[in-house]
């Protein structure tokens, strides 16, 4: 039998959440694994061969462990990447306002009265000024990400990576809730399916946005 990790035909998958645990927290990942050693399949990322299943019971208690540690790991992603992302922000905006300015200059009419006298040389400005808002024109492009092969640029990820936080901390409460009442019922499932796709959309987001 082959499986995902954290794949079961009952329950949520955790495979993301482990995924970003193995990348950002190595550390809290094997700490899982020495609390939940019966389990410890479920939190190896890649694929399995065989192995028994977790019960339901079991599986969701180690599923909504990972899920709170992926979450609480994603939130601290997002808050470490976000700023960043609005500094690059920033510095692709002010290249950019600087570029059209140049680009104005450039075009500005002074230049046709003063070529009646120095033709070559405002020829050569004019070409130079031209250039130069070009190139700043695409290094503004290259620092707002719109040049990645995704064709998305880094205002989308700046924007994903804030509703992955919001969604990633509402999901956070209602797990800590649940597993505070020890509740094993759908609810709590369905949380960790989300907390999953969250974990997998944060780690999209945050990847391209570097």
């Amino acid at each position: 039998m082959v499986q995902l990790a954290g794949a079961d035909t009952k329950l949520p998958r955790i495979n993301e959440v482990v995924w970003l645990l193995e990348k950002f927290d190595p550390d809290a990942l094997e700490t899982l694994k020495s609390q939940y050693p019966e389990d410890s399949d479920l939190l190896t990322s890649g694929i399995r061969l065989g192995g028994k299943s977790a019960s339901s019971e079991s599986g969701t208690r180690v599923r909504s462990a990972a899920a709170l540690k992926g979450l609480t790991r994603g939130i601290s992603v997002c808050e470490q990447t976000i700023p960043e992302i609005r500094r690059r922000l920033k510095r692709a905006g002010s290249l950019r306002f600087a570029s059209e300015v140049v680009t104005v200059v450039a075009g500005a009419s002074i230049f046709t009265v003063l070529a009646t006298n120095f033709q070559n040389a405002v020829r050569y400005a004019v070409a130079s000024l031209a250039l130069f808002g070009s190139l700043l024109a695409l290094t503004a492009t290259y620092f707002g990400g719109t040049l990645h092969s995704s064709g998305s640029g880094l205002l989308d990820y700046y924007k994903e990576l804030i509703d992955c936080q919001i969604d990633a901390k509402q999901i956070l409460q209602e797990l800590e809730v649940w597993r505070r009442s020890d509740l094993t019922d759908s609810s709590i499932e369905s949380a960790i399916r989300e907390s999953n796709e969250i974990c997998s959309r944060i780690m999209k987001a945050s990847s391209l946005a570097s």
